[in-house]
């Protein structure tokens, strides 16, 4: 006979940017008597881990073996969650041809419902991975996305627009942009 698992329930995403890496919280309610517990995940996207030999063994060993120092950071519990995740065809130019390549990302989660694990909240799961990020930047370099023009660049190759750090083609967009707008 299966044994019968309560239905789990996902609540109150949190989705967040924190050093140019994609994180984000989950609440978790498995109708335990423990009640709802906080789950916390960061997405490392294929484009933005450099160098590219680094995202390619994160990829290889993301399931099959935990021999990759990835799992050495400090989560809380160990890693508890990975998933390969293959997203829509991305247009990437090579010379003068147009070619269609699939954009891989590699999803890491961890969870606050070990035995003794009470009284988390979202708030810790979030401080938490801001501390496993921090640590996975020293291991590796995350390239930033501009918010202007969309590609990605390394962090010492930004340009200060503002608040936000951008891409030098992404600066010569919004300058362009600015002229314009003062022109008319």
């Amino acid at each position: 006979m299966i044994p019968k698992y309560p239905k789990t329930k996902t609540f109150a995403r949190n989705f967040f940017m924190y050093r140019g890496v994609i994180a984000y919280t989950v609440m978790m309610d498995i109708s335990l008597d423990s009640g709802p517990y906080p789950c916390g995940y960061i997405v490392l996207h294929e484009d933005t881990v450099a160098p590219s030999h680094t995202f390619e063994r994160m990829w290889e060993l993301s399931q099959l073996s935990r021999d990759h120092w990835i799992y050495a950071l400090s989560w809380h519990g160990g890693i508890t969650y990975v998933k390969k995740n293959i997203h829509m065809y991305q247009p990437r130019k090579l010379g003068e041809c147009l070619f269609e390549v699939p954009l891989r990302s590699i999803t890491y989660g961890c969870d606050y419902a070990h035995y003794m694990d009470s009284g988390y909240t979202e708030h810790d799961a979030m401080c938490d991975l801001r501390y496993v990020i921090d640590e996975l930047l020293e291991k590796c370099v995350i390239k930033l996305r501009c918010p202007f023009v969309g590609d990605y660049f390394y962090p010492w190759e930004g340009v200060q627009v503002g608040k936000s750090l951008v891409s030098p083609r992404g600066a010569k967009w919004h300058l362009n942009q600015s002229k314009e707008t003062s022109d008319e």
